[in-house]
C-alpha cells in the first residue's frame, strides 16, 4: 500500500514537469511569432510611407518643371502610427511613431499640409510663384475627370497641361503641341518639316563706320538648326533695297565675305541667310555705312540762310560768290548754321537749326542732300545757343539748362549734359578745359553770373563759378589757353564793364581787367604782340572804346576810340601775316569793318563799304592764296566778301530774301 502511493505521486510530479516544459515552449513560440508580426507590420508602414513620399516628390517635380499654374493630383495612402507629416522648405517628410522618418528632398521650396491619421487621401500638387503647394483632402475614391486641368490615369493631357511635352517629344520636327477636349494630344500644329529660319549676325563694317575709300568688304555670319545654303548681301541706296551679291554656304554655322566697290554716300545694308529647308531671315537690325572718298582738291564755301519760304540754307562758292546749291527744306527757318566735317571724309558738311526750335538737321557738303535730322530728346526743349561742330560732334545749348552733344555721322544724341543753374544756355564755347586732350566746353546765360565748365566726354560738370562783385556775364565768352598751362581758360565779358579770366583748373579768377566804360559785349582772343601768349580784346556795341588786355595779367595793352560807332562784331586774326593777331570790328554806322594792328591798336585799314549794317563777320581763305579774307552780312539780302589784306570787295551775292542768322565758312571737294 505504501509502495503504490509513492509510485502515483512520482507520476503526478512528472506530469507537472512535462506540462511546465510544454507551457514554456508555447510561450517562447508565441513571443517569437509576436515579434515577427510586429516587424512585418513595421516594414509595411515604412514602405507605405516611402511610396507616398516618393509619389508626392515626383508630382512636385513634374508641376515645377511645367511652370506656374501646373497642377496634378496624387493618391496617398497613410499607414497607422504616423507621428507627424510635414511639407516645408525643400523636404516632404512622414515621421512614424517608431522613430523612423521617411523623407524626400527636392530642388525647390514646397509648402502645404498633410494629414497624420491612417487613411486614403487625394493630394493636390500645384506649381505656384516660387514654390509648389501640396494639400490633401480625404477621399476613398475619386473619378477621373477630363477637363479639370489635371493629368490623371488614362489621360495624355488635360486642358493646357501637356505633361511637359512638345511636338519634338512626339517625333515631329517642330510646331506647337496642344490638347483635345477628350484629353488626348492635338498634334495638328506639329510639323514634320523645318520651320526655323537662320539667325544672321552682321560682323563688319561696324554700324556707323566711315570708309575713306570705296573698296568695302562686308562680313556676315549665320547659324541654323539645319544646313545653310546661301547668303545674300542687300544694300539700300537712295531709299531702294537691292540684292548686291550672293554667296553659297554650307553647314549649320558659316560666314560670307562680300567685296564691293561703292561711291561716296550713305548706305544701309543687311544680309539674308537661307537654309536647306527654304527658310530665310535678315539680321535683326540694319547697319549704316558712310563712304567718303576724299576729293583730290577742295574749294571754300560760304554758308548762310535767308527768310525765303523755301526754308533753306544757301551755299556759295567762296572763290566767286556764285550759288553752289540750296539745301532741301528742314521744315523750319534755320537761323543758326555751322560747317564742319560731320562724317570724317576730310571735307566739310553743314548743320542748321532754329532758335526756339527743337530740330538739328545735317546736310551733305557736296550737294546739300539731307544726312540726318535730330529732335532734342528732352520734351519741350529748344535751341538757345549757336551750334558748334568739332571732331565728329555737334554741340548746342538749350532752354532746359542742358547742352546736347550729337554724333555727327549718324545724328544720334551722345548725351544731354548735367543741368546748368539758369533757365537756358545762350553762349557756349569749346576747348580742352581739364587738360585731358579731349574737347570740353563752358556755358553762360546772358545777364547771369554763373559760369559752368563741363567735361566734353561725359557731359558732367567740371566746376562752377559765380562771378565776384555781383558781375553778370554777357554773350562774350571764349575758351582758350591764355595762361599757358595746357588747360583752356575762360574769358568772359560782364556788365561791370570788365573782362574776367577764369582758370580752367577750378574756375578761380586769374585776373580782372580795367573797365572799358560800358558792358563788355564782345570778346576776341589772339596773340596780339607776338609774345607766344594769347591776349584778350573787349568791346561794347554802343561804347566808346575797344580795349586790348595782356593775357598774362589783364593789364591794358592799348585802347582804340571807336567814337560811339554801333558795332555788332569783333574778331582777331593775323590778316597782314606779321605773326601778330590783329583786331577786326564792324562799324555799322558807316557800314564797313576796320582792322587795327594788334601790337599797338593803330588803324591798318578800313574796308570798302558794305550794303547794310554788319551783323555777322567770318574769316577764311576764300581765294586760296594763303591769307585770310573777310565775309560780312547784315539785315538785307546781300553777302559781301573782302580781300583780307586790304579790305577791297572780292564779290557780292544777292539773295531773293533777307539774310537770316549767322554765316559759316567751310571746305568741300571740287
Amino acid at each position: 500500500m505504501i509502495r503504490q502511493s509513492t509510485s502515483q505521486g512520482q507520476v503526478a510530479t512528472e506530469l507537472l514537469i512535462i506540462l511546465a516544459v510544454a507551457l514554456g515552449i508555447l510561450l517562447i513560440t508565441f513571443t517569437v511569432n509576436s515579434d515577427v508580426m510586429q516587424s512585418v507590420g513595421q516594414q509595411h508602414r515604412h514602405q507605405t510611407a516611402r511610396t507616398g513620399v516618393n509619389d508626392l516628390g515626383d508630382a512636385a517635380e513634374l508641376v515645377y518643371q511645367q511652370g506656374v499654374g501646373s497642377r496634378t493630383t496624387v493618391y496617398l495612402a497613410l499607414p497607422n502610427a504616423v507621428a507627424s507629416s510635414t511639407v516645408s522648405n525643400k523636404t516632404i517628410k512622414i515621421a512614424l511613431a517608431d522613430g523612423e522618418s521617411i523623407y524626400r528632398n527636392v530642388g525647390f521650396v514646397v509648402n502645404g499640409t498633410l494629414p497624420t491619421a491612417e487613411g486614403k487621401y487625394w493630394v493636390t500638387v500645384q506649381a505656384m510663384e516660387g514654390y509648389v503647394l501640396i494639400n490633401a483632402s480625404y477621399a476613398t475614391e475619386s473619378p477621373i475627370v477630363c477637363g479639370n486641368g489635371i493629368i490623371e490615369a488614362g489621360e495624355q493631357c488635360d486642358l493646357g497641361q501637356l505633361g511637359g511635352l512638345g511636338c519634338t517629344d512626339r517625333g515631329y520636327f517642330s510646331g506647337t503641341l496642344a490638347c483635345y477636349s477628350n484629353c488626348t494630344y492635338d498634334e495638328s500644329s506639329c510639323s514634320l518639316a523645318d520651320m526655323t529660319p537662320p539667325t544672321v549676325t552682321l560682323i563688319s563694317p561696324e554700324n556707323g563706320s566711315v570708309a575713306l575709300n570705296g573698296s568695302i568688304v562686308f562680313n556676315c555670319y549665320a547659324t541654323d538648326n539645319v544646313n545653310l545654303s546661301r547668303m545674300d548681301l542687300w544694300i539700300n541706296i537712295s531709299g531702294a533695297w537691292s540684292n548686291y551679291a550672293t554667296c553659297p554656304i554650307s553647314g549649320t554655322a558659316n560666314s560670307c565675305l562680300f567685296d564691293q566697290t561703292l561711291a561716296s554716300g550713305g548706305y544701309r545694308w543687311n544680309c539674308n541667310a537661307t537654309d536647306a529647308s527654304g527658310n530665310s531671315a535678315f539680321a535683326s537690325n540694319n547697319f549704316f555705312l558712310t563712304v567718303n572718298i576724299p576729293p583730290t582738291n577742295t574749294t571754300p564755301i560760304v554758308v548762310f540762310s535767308d527768310w525765303g519760304w523755301a526754308q533753306r540754307i544757301l551755299v556759295l562758292y567762296g572763290t566767286n560768290g556764285t550759288l553752289k546749291f540750296t539745301t532741301s527744306s528742314p521744315g523750319y527757318f534755320p537761323n543758326t548754321v555751322a560747317a564742319g566735317d560731320l562724317n570724317n571724309d576730310g571735307t566739310d558738311d553743314i548743320v542748321g537749326g532754329m532758335t526756339n526750335g527743337n530740330i538739328i538737321t545735317a546736310f551733305y557738303g557736296q550737294n546739300g542732300t539731307t544726312l540726318w535730322s535730330h529732335t532734342l530728346s528732352i520734351s519741350g526743349d529748344s535751341l538757345k545757343s549757336p551750334i558748334i561742330v568739332a571732331e565728329g560732334s555737334a554741340y548746342a545749348g538749350g532752354q532746359k539748362k542742358k547742352v546736347y552733344r550729337l554724333n555727327t555721322t549718324l545724328g544720334n544724341e551722345i548725351y544731354a549734359s548735367a543741368e546748368y543753374a539758369n533757365p537756358y544756355i545762350e553762349t557756349i564755347d569749346l576747348g580742352d578745359i581739364d587738360g585731358g586732350g579731349d574737347i570740353d566746353f563752358a556755358v553762360n546765360s546772358n545777364s547771369k553770373g554763373e559760369i559752368y565748365a563741363y567735361n566734353g566726354t561725359s557731359g558732367a560738370i567740371l566746376w562752377t563759378k559765380t562771378l565776384s562783385s555781383t558781375a553778370k556775364g554777357t554773350s562774350a565768352l571764349r575758351v582758350e589757353d591764355i595762361t599757358g598751362d595746357g588747360r583752356a581758360d575762360i574769358a568772359i565779358g560782364t556788365n561791370k564793364d570788365k573782362v574776367y579770366l577764369l582758370s580752367g583748373v577750378d574756375g578761380s579768377e586769374v585776373w580782372t581787367s580795367s573797365t572799358i566804360g560800358s558792358d563788355v559785349e564782345y570778346i576776341a582772343v589772339g596773340d596780339l604782340n607776338n609774345d607766344n601768349t594769347k591776349d584778350v580784346l573787349g568791346m561794347n556795341g554802343w561804347g566808346h572804346y575797344l580795349y586790348a588786355f595782356y593775357g598774362q595779367n589783364g593789364s591794358t595793352m592799348w585802347y582804340y576810340n571807336v567814337d560811339y560807332e554801333n558795332a555788332y562784331v569783333l574778331e582777331s586774326a593775323d590778316l597782314n601775316q606779321d605773326n601778330s593777331y590783329d583786331a577786326i570790328y564792324g562799324d555799322d554806322d558807316e557800314e564797313q569793318y576796320h582792322v587795327l594792328h594788334g601790337k599797338n591798336g593803330s588803324i591798318m585799314y578800313s574796308s570798302a563799304s558794305s550794303t547794310d549794317d554788319i551783323t555777322h563777320l567770318v574769316l577764311g581763305d576764300l581765294n586760296q592764296d594763303g591769307t585770310l579774307d573777310v565775309v560780312v552780312g547784315g539785315w538785307d539780302n546781300k553777302i559781301r566778301a573782302y580781300y583780307g589784306q586790304n579790305g577791297s570787295v572780292m564779290w557780292t551775292f544777292t539773295s531773293t530774301d533777307n539774310k537770316n542768322g549767322n554765316i559759316a565758312i567751310g571746305q568741300v571737294g571740287t
